[in-house]
């Protein structure tokens, strides 16, 4: 993750707090990106998960339309 930080210039500040989906001690998913092609879905899927990411301080626009 920290190359891939690096090499897309993510701020350090932001780096804590960047979503991220691993299993075990592989990264399948981080915000932004696409899924690791090890988990992407293929003509031989059955099965699959689906991620929303949502924020959880949400912008001026978005508490004004709640």
């Amino acid at each position: 993750m920290k190359r891939l930080f690096l090499e897309s210039r993510i701020p350090r500040n932001a780096r804590a707090g960047w979503p991220v989906l691993t299993s075990g001690d592989t990264v399948v998913w981080a915000s932004g990106y696409p899924v690791a092609q090890d988990f992407a879905a293929s003509s031989s899927t059955n099965t699959g998960v689906v991620v929303v990411e949502e924020s959880l301080h949400p912008t001026s626009r978005e508490s004004k339309a709640s």
